[in-house]
């Protein structure tokens, strides 16, 4: 239901971007930007809901974990994503017993957690 509000405003501002009068202000297209969208969702409605955001936005932005986006939803979703990033969490420390966090995307197999890193901090990284 949320996801349906949001969509139905992102849409009303795009239909309003040559809007006129004295309380509405003129629109926008606006994206959509949404954290783990399909994280309490059952297979229903987590396939329902990888169609509808992609048919009711301009340009949607989805923050997933790598779970949200193994299975259903990377394989249902994969033919609409213009771009995808990673994001990598760098520390100065040295690894020692702590996992790399890796994860297989397109069978490359990326660190999400660098080590021995010059900064403290996140990097974005490109994949497609």
């Amino acid at each position: 239901m949320n996801l349906a509000f949001v969509s139905a405003l992102i849409k009303l501002a795009a239909q309003r971007i040559n809007g006129q009068g004295k309380f509405l202000q003129p629109g926008t297209v606006a994206p959509f930007i949404i954290d783990a969208p399909f994280g309490e969702l059952d297979e229903t409605y987590r396939k329902a809901t990888v169609n509808f955001l992609p048919e009711n936005s301009e340009q949607l932005v989805l923050l997933l974990s790598s779970s949200h986006w193994r299975g259903t939803v990377g394989e249902d979703i994969k033919n609409k994503v213009g771009k995808e990033y990673i994001l990598l969490s760098h520390k100065k420390n040295t690894r020692g017993n702590k996992p790399l966090d890796e994860i297989i995307i397109d069978g490359v197999k990326v660190n999400q957690s660098i080590y021995n890193s010059s900064f403290e901090g996140t990097s974005i990284f490109e994949v497609k």
